[in-house]
């Protein structure tokens, strides 16, 4: 899944041309479009804005190599509330207490 973040010109006849990065590959595909509240002020009707998906394509191998490594680490089970009272009771009897 990849993710591409643009502004677009919606025409008056409700159409929306967006220009994809060539790492895109032809085919058919299903896509999610979400609308801010209002249409912006500033593009002009003709205006097509090229997109460029590099810094989410960074993004995307950062976190998949992130969740790899993290998928690989070794867990370790907890410790139990017995085990934290002996801890406890060692490292009071450390500090000179008398329990």
């Amino acid at each position: 899944m990849q993710t591409i973040t643009a502004k677009v010109q919606v025409s008056v006849d409700h159409t929306v041309t967006v220009q994809l990065p060539s790492e895109v590959k032809a085919g058919e595909y299903e896509i999610v479009l979400v609308l801010s509240d209002a249409p912006s002020s500033d593009t002009q009707a003709s205006e097509t804005i090229p997109i460029s998906s590099d810094q989410d394509n960074t993004m995307t191998e950062a976190w998949e190599r992130w969740i790899q490594e993290v998928e690989q680490l070794t867990l370790k089970p907890a410790a139990t509330n017995s085990e934290y009272s002996q801890h406890l009771i060692e490292k009071y009897r450390q500090q000179g207490l008398e329990l």
